[in-house]
């Protein structure tokens, strides 16, 4: 990530944990006030969900910033203005009624937020979203779909302690050996009771004694050894003269991953319905625009494209839903004194319109995007 990149994310990341960091505290007054028992321990318990999720949101921004802070620094060695929480959230509790209501508008934002944010392409932020949404609806269970570039192994973890069952498909990472004709990871059978791995000819790797770090995770390697490779049948497709030992590696909690692959099994009717949701806004706009990059540059240009491509997106959606006359109908019901407006205006509007976005897509588009293609 740019240092650029890396700083914004890390203050919103501080203003996400700071909003739950001081409603969390606030509801935390009530402890031994609150009305009855019951609403007592009710806000205590919301109290300590949104500390906890400001604590996961902090120890994830300590890491972005990378200067050492953790979150403790993070959340009691600040300085006041340093804090960028919403102005809500810290208004004094006053009387209890005041105190549902800043909670209620809270939490329907925060659920808004959280949901959203399980999109994020930040695998950890989206792990720790859906744990936050499931707790803003009470769920014990929470099913989350993704597509294949946010499957994380750690990320798999998190949600299956927190008790959402997570469906990514793995990306392909084995392709090009197995193109090759040659051996995968995949064709290598674990053996729970030797605790060692079968290659395709039977034959047991075992472990090593040392724990091998690969970044944050920690893994066995379990090896072959060469006196078997070198009179294997199958050694063309497993082996080279350079590396003339087979080796695997398994993480330490691959038993995670290993319910999720046999998870995925049966998850093809979610995942095709979840495409059919989320993946055809975007293939339709590719085709509409003609073009399949943005073409602006800069985070700010791009995301007003995107805007606009979304505007124009959900504004033929709606004409194709409701039909012409009846969404001027809809118009005229919400702002009565355009009640007259003449039909004829509306239609001349929606046909410049139409034309502009025909031009855009069959002119202008096509050659921007040549310009790209040829760089």
């Amino acid at each position: 990530m740019s240092e650029p990149s890396a700083s914004s994310f890390f203050h919103y990341l501080l203003r996400l944990a700071d909003d739950r960091l001081v409603v969390g505290h606030r509801l935390s007054e009530w402890c031994g006030h609150g009305p009855i028992l019951e609403e007592d321990i009710a806000l205590a318990n919301i109290a300590l969900d949104l500390i906890g999720e400001a604590t996961l949101l902090l120890k994830l921004a300590g890491t972005v910033e990378g200067a050492g802070r953790n979150e403790d620094a993070l959340a009691y060695f600040r300085d006041a203005i340093d804090y960028r929480n919403a102005m809500m959230v810290e208004l004094p509790n006053g009387d209890f009624a005041f105190t549902i209501v800043r909670q209620f508008f809270f939490s329907v934002y925060s659920l808004l937020q959280m949901d959203a944010l399980q999109r994020s392409s930040n695998a950890e932020l989206a792990g720790i979203a859906a744990k936050a949404a499931k707790e803003a609806l009470g769920a014990e269970e929470l099913q989350a779909l993704a597509d294949s570039g946010y499957y994380n192994g750690r990320t798999l973890k998190s949600c299956e302690e927190d008790g959402i069952i997570a469906y990514v498909p793995p990306p392909e990472r084995h392709s090009r050996l197995a193109a090759q004709g040659r051996f995968t990871h995949e064709d290598f059978a674990y053996d729970a009771a030797t605790d060692g791995y079968r290659c395709p000819a039977g034959e047991l790797l075992r472990p090593t004694k040392k724990l091998k770090e690969n970044g944050d995770r920690l893994e066995v390697r379990y090896v072959s050894r060469k006196s078997v490779c070198d009179v294997c049948p199958l050694r063309g497709r497993c082996v080279t003269d350079k590396q003339p030992t087979r080796e695997v590696v398994r993480w330490v909690h691959e038993d995670v991953l290993e319910r999720h692959r046999a998870r995925m099994k049966d998850a093809g009717d979610m995942l095709r319905r979840r495409a059919c949701l989320a993946e055809h806004p975007f293939g339709t706009l590719k085709c509409r625009a003609g073009y399949r990059h943005f073409l602006v540059r800069g985070f700010n240009k791009v995301r007003g494209e995107w805007s606009l491509m979304a505007l124009c997106y959900n504004f033929t959606r709606l004409l194709s839903i409701l039909g012409f006359d009846r969404f001027m109908a809809l118009v005229a019901r919400l702002d009565p004194n355009r009640a007259c407006l003449p039909l004829w205006r509306g239609r001349t509007a929606l046909a410049a319109t139409s034309f502009a976005w025909a031009r855009f897509c069959t002119q202008i588009a096509p050659k921007r995007a040549n310009c790209y293609f040829a760089t």
